[in-house]
């Protein structure tokens, strides 16, 4: 990925309005429940989405993954 751009929040539920950038993969949550990654596209069928959680790289580096 040459873009490192991301959308963060405080937020610890999904957020009902569209993301302030739609190009960015995102957690969403469809009218059935069902939580997926994507992009937010037209809005159809998605009611909510939720921003990816960060890695902790150093801990990762510390446990040798």
């Amino acid at each position: 990925m040459s873009n490192l751009d991301a959308i963060t929040t405080n937020e610890i539920h999904f957020i009902y309005t569209p993301p302030p950038n739609r190009e960015k993969k995102v957690i969403l949550l469809n009218t059935g429940g069902v939580a997926f990654m994507g992009r937010w596209w037209s809005g159809e069928g998605v009611i909510g989405w939720h921003p990816l959680p960060k890695r902790n790289k150093q801990l990762e580096k510390d446990l040798g993954i």
